[in-house]
């Protein structure tokens, strides 16, 4: 129960509305964003839209940024879900609480955690919005 208030808090926390009052983003801002869209795309392609998102939706939008185009949140979204696909079950020798053993499991949370703050997606993420500065 404490890691389903932790998940639930981590995520109104982080998938918040982040606009700044005189609508002027910088490159960290834009940045940032965009790889929030890829962790809670990761998150809910991970945990397959389970109950606890259908939740969270009732009270957050889980809208990040308003200048995200919607080319660029479709490039988000697939990451993100590019990266959950990747994620490898494992069985763990473990009873749950209806006694059953050896479940199987994914680093969901982990997984998409340690991507939001990889090189990789930071590589990614700069390199869509020079696109967009180039243009």
């Amino acid at each position: 129960m404490r890691y389903l208030i932790l998940v639930l808090g981590f995520l109104l926390y982080s998938c918040k509305s982040s606009q700044s009052k005189n609508n002027s983003y910088s490159e960290e801002e834009w940045v940032k964003a965009y790889k929030t869209h890829v962790f809670c795309s990761c998150l809910m392609n991970g945990y397959e839209n389970d109950t606890i998102f259908k939740l969270i939706k009732k009270k957050d939008p889980i809208v990040v940024y308003s200048e995200i185009s919607f080319e660029d949140l479709k490039k988000a979204y697939a990451i993100g879900k590019k990266t959950s696909d990747k994620i490898p079950e494992i069985v763990l020798p473990t009873e749950d609480e209806y006694g059953n053993f050896n479940q199987k499991k994914k680093f969901i949370m982990q997984t998409c955690l340690d991507y939001y703050t990889s090189k990789e997606l930071d590589s990614i993420s700069h390199g869509e919005y020079n696109k967009l500065t180039i243009n």
